[in-house]
């Protein structure tokens, strides 16, 4: 007997007296879930009758999928329904699983033996992500700050890299670059599938022309005009500045960069006019220190 079933099927025996199955079942009826050999007997006083039946029972084909699978451009997605059986792709394959990499309507037919086929039905989509974004500027000097414009589609999140080991995952970012040379800015947009799509521009930066201007007089007399002695270096980093007096004694000296002497000593008496040295310290933006020494005269 050849049957497909995942149910119990019954075996009906007819005969005269008492009648048994091997396995220890009794009666005319046996109830049955596995492939086998099963013998029946009958007996009374007259003698023994057997017989023997062979059940053959193959499990009704199923295939269970999800409905509908999500690709991302230029990548594929593998199915494996896991079913120990014969399969039948609607691309024409019949390996246990498949690899899929357009968008598209797909089924998959499971059989076993004679019986009934079972089909699954899915669907393939294609997520879409596009990265894109637009520059104020892609030539400049040091130190100059950048405005990326974010113009991408269906994205949810971003990953910027600005080519000098700094990342930024706002939408619309600003990077100052204190430095010159080539720097290529990347942008990954990641959609809600994590699909990600990648744009790339390259900026040119040109070193910051590294001049320190210090003045050689200034008149702290309230005029609001050249009130402060300071040095002005629009590269730098870091500015300190220490003046002397004729003695040699420090009477200024600065405690944050580009901090200016107004002319005041120490206990707010205002410095008489003359001739002062001072010791000036630059530092650029590859942290080397410039050393300047002169006079500045305090005038009226």
């Amino acid at each position: 007997m050849d049957t497909c079933s995942n149910a119990p099927m019954m075996l009906h025996a007819s005969g005269v007296g008492v009648i048994s199955w091997n396995g220890g079942g009794i009666g005319t009826q046996l109830s049955v879930s596995q492939s086998g050999t099963y013998f029946v007997t009958a007996s009374n006083n007259c003698g023994v009758d057997s017989a023997f039946i062979q059940v053959l029972i193959h499990d009704l084909p199923f295939v269970q999928l999800n409905s509908e699978y999500v690709i991302c451009k230029g990548s594929q997605v593998i199915i494996n329904p896991n079913y120990v059986g014969s399969l039948s792709w609607s691309n024409g394959t019949s390996q246990q699983n498949v690899a899929l990499s357009s968008a598209g309507n797909y089924f998959v037919v499971a059989q076993n033996a004679n019986c009934k086929p079972d089909t699954a039905f899915f669907v393939v989509k294609e997520s879409f992500v596009v990265a894109d974004f637009e520059l104020d500027s892609i030539t400049g000097e040091a130190p100059i700050t950048i405005f990326p414009t974010n113009s991408s589609q269906q994205a949810i999140e971003y990953l910027w890299s600005f080519g000098d080991g700094t990342i930024s995952t706002l939408i619309h970012p600003e990077k100052t670059y204190t430095y010159g040379g080539d720097f290529e800015i990347v942008l990954i947009a990641i959609n809600a599938d994590q699909c990600s799509d990648t744009a790339i521009q390259q900026v040119h930066i040109e070193d910051c022309n590294f001049n320190t201007f210090i003045p050689n007089a200034f008149t702290p007399n309230v005029d609001h005009l050249n009130e402060t002695f300071k040095a002005i270096n629009v590269c730098a980093t870091n500015i300190l500045m220490t003046v002397f007096n004729r003695w040699g004694e420090a009477i200024f000296t600065s405690k944050m960069s580009g901090e200016g002497w107004n002319g005041l000593l120490s206990d707010g008496t205002k410095a008489p006019v003359g001739a002062y040295t001072y010791l000036v310290e630059v530092t650029d933006v590859h942290d080397n220190i410039h050393t300047y020494h002169g006079v500045i005269h305090l005038l009226k």
